[in-house]
């Protein structure tokens, strides 16, 4: 579930603040705002442009490398799931961008890992990010952000899968961000790999990123 945003609210290292009543965390997720509701995501995109050090400029490895110190308070050099998931949270506060923070977090860290290697990086530990990944991080996490709006956007009844019929609904919003679908049923059945009969998050994710889904509007960065 997404939730509305300050735009005015900068990186900081506080704890994140709790948001919406212990009523509506018990129903399985907090309120959709009006922002929601009319699809408009801007004051996300906002937020995780300044969150999230992303570009390769001077200013965001500088960001970058103040970032990494703080996600990493033992000094290895070396971040794990559990570092991430408490800076995203902790220092980032990106838990209040939406109720469903790990998943993201859980695709960023193994497509970063794997990209990492692609861009050179032979060092051998898999099971974390180094200093050189990082900035690849910070796109991933931007990226399935970006994902998981989507598929929040087509998961209308937010049980977190995709059904054939929520799938053909989405179709005029899916071709806005500038995927072409001519069969639905057999672009349905080209997501669901598992042939389960429904979508779920990682099988969605590897169709929009193949299909170069654009839900932002904003250039790529690699």
């Amino acid at each position: 579930t997404l939730l509305f945003v300050d735009t005015s609210i900068t990186m900081g290292c506080g704890s994140s603040s709790e948001v919406g009543s212990a009523d509506q965390k018990s129903r399985g997720g907090l309120d959709f705002s009006p922002k929601k509701k009319n699809g408009d995501f801007n004051a996300i995109w906002a937020e995780l442009r300044v969150k999230l050090p992303r570009t390769k400029s001077s200013e965001d490895a500088a960001a970058r490398k103040t970032l990494f110190n703080q996600f990493d308070p033992n000094g290895n050099g070396y971040l794990s799931l559990a570092e991430i998931d408490k800076g995203a949270r902790e220092i980032l506060t990106l838990d209040r961008l939406t109720d469903d923070l790990a998943p993201i977090l859980m695709r960023a860290y193994t497509k970063s890992k794997s990209a990492g290697k692609r861009h050179g990086n032979k060092n051998d530990n898999v099971d974390y990010v180094e200093r050189a990944e990082f900035r690849l991080l910070m796109v991933y996490i931007y990226d399935f952000f970006e994902m998981w709006i989507a598929f929040d956007e087509i998961d209308t009844s937010d049980d977190r899968r995709v059904t054939p019929v929520e799938f053909k609904k989405a179709i005029p919003t899916i071709e806005k961000w500038g995927v072409k679908i001519d069969d639905a049923d057999a672009a349905f059945k080209e997501i669901d790999t598992n042939g389960g009969g429904y979508v779920l998050f990682i099988e969605f994710c590897e169709w929009a990123f193949d299909k170069h889904m654009d839900v932002d509007g904003d250039a790529n960065i690699e």
